[in-house]
């Protein structure tokens, strides 16, 4: 029985992975290092140490890591700033079920506090949710599995009692290791067999969460 519901933020809730996806390849093509989609989709919701770490496993120890996540991160900030928010389908219609149910909604986003409270806002879904924890609230993000444990704890749910909704593979990860019922809904990556077998389910919108509840 599904008693919360934690949602990732970007690639869920938001169209906003293709943004990231977009400036991880132009600005490490730029600076030498071209990162292909199966690096691209290692990116999402991950820490940056892990992305670092990523980095020099791909490319070796001289690999200008923080200049190319500093790079992606600038471009797609400034990009999204100045474009709407672009919201996943089915999302208002999932979280207004949530809300007639009585069922509490939070967060669990990579994302730094004071950018996800930005995004938040200008999104127009905020009064929806119950809280919110973010990656620089945490000591490990995904694949750790802090970030949930913390997430549920903030709305008093068991972690076996919460569906996490995940788009990226670190985050299903990440809700397998919390104990939580992970359902993948694949925004630029698919789920491979062994993210898979992680899955409770894997759905092609938010709104088929519904039919869960």
């Amino acid at each position: 029985m599904i008693k919360g519901v934690i949602f990732d933020m970007d690639g869920l809730m938001f169209d906003t992975e293709r943004v990231y996806g977009r400036y991880w390849r132009e600005v490490s093509r730029e600076l030498g290092y071209p990162m292909q989609d199966d690096m691209v989709a290692y990116m999402c919701g991950a820490t940056r140490d892990f992305q670092v770490g990523k980095f020099v496993e791909w490319f070796g120890e001289d690999v200008p890591a923080d200049d190319i996540i500093n790079g992606c991160h600038e471009r797609t900030h400034a990009h999204i700033a100045s474009h709407p928010i672009p919201i996943k389908p089915g999302l208002i219609e999932l979280l207004a079920a949530l809300r007639e149910r009585g069922i509490p909604a939070v967060i669990a986003t990579g994302t730094r506090r004071a950018w996800a409270d930005e995004k938040l806002a200008r999104s127009g879904v905020a009064s929806y949710f119950d809280g919110m924890v973010c990656g620089d609230e945490v000591s490990a993000c995904k694949p750790d599995p802090e970030i949930f444990l913390k997430a549920a704890a903030l709305i008093g749910v068991p972690p076996q009692d919460c569906a996490v909704l995940e788009d990226s593979l670190n985050g299903i990860v990440a809700a397998d290791a919390a104990g939580a019922q992970p359902i993948m809904i694949p925004d630029c990556v698919q789920p491979t067999d062994e993210i898979r077998a992680l899955c409770a389910h894997v759905l092609t919108r938010l709104d088929e969460v519904i039919a869960l509840l």
